[in-house]
């Protein structure tokens, strides 16, 4: 849905959601479900992540709310500002380097010991890429598509595409972003249309 909603029938998808990230191979408008990974690194992981390091700062976390976490984070001006500069945080004022390290650790850094569902997204992605038939890593990687409001923080998809570029050999093209969903709501959108068309039986089948 995604790819069919920028106009492609080909792409790596990685979809960042609340409880897991998926990335996701699509040829020809179909999902190559054999290389399909996930990890939980995700939107439920980065709230629990930044509370604790909230509460490394002494503040009382019970007077934060979800809320005031997601505007915090849309505050920031790039995942990479680790300057001492103060956003507020429901009550509090907290330095910008409290969310943007913990952004960059989550997403981007590789512990030790991972187990396979706690591994960062660019490792995700490059396993993926790794294992593709030689005939389809390059049109592939051409196209990367991430969804999920956090993607279109500013330096995010710049920082995913030099992790990757550093981790694999084959070239990787610009990432694009569609936002929460846009993918979806355009293909639902056409194909409620179409299913109503009298012309165009075999999509009514």
């Amino acid at each position: 849905m995604v790819c069919i909603g920028s106009g492609s029938s080909n792409g790596i998808i990685i979809d960042i959601g609340w409880t897991r990230t998926t990335v996701v191979a699509v040829f020809d408008n179909r999902v190559l479900q054999n290389y399909t990974k996930f990890t939980n690194r995700a939107g439920f992981r980065l709230h629990y992540e930044l509370l604790n390091s909230l509460k490394v700062e002494d503040l009382n976390i019970d007077r934060i709310s979800f809320r005031d976490l997601e505007n915090s984070i849309t505050m920031l001006e790039n995942i990479e500002d680790d300057s001492d500069k103060m956003i507020t945080c429901g009550p509090y004022l907290v330095k910008k380097r409290v969310f943007s390290g913990v952004i960059s650790e989550l997403y981007f850094t590789n512990n030790q010991n991972c187990e396979d569902d706690e591994l960062p997204i660019v490792e995700l992605i490059a396993e993926l890429i790794d294992g593709l038939p030689i005939d389809l890593k390059s049109i592939l990687a051409s196209r990367m598509i991430i969804t999920g409001g956090i993607s279109n923080l500013a330096g995010f998809r710049s920082k995913m595409s030099s992790k990757l570029n550093n981790r694999i050999t084959q070239e990787v093209g610009e990432i694009s972003s569609l936002g929460d969903w846009a993918g979806a709501s355009i293909y639902s959108t056409i194909m409620k249309k179409l299913k109503k068309s009298d012309s165009l039986w075999e999509i009514r089948k």
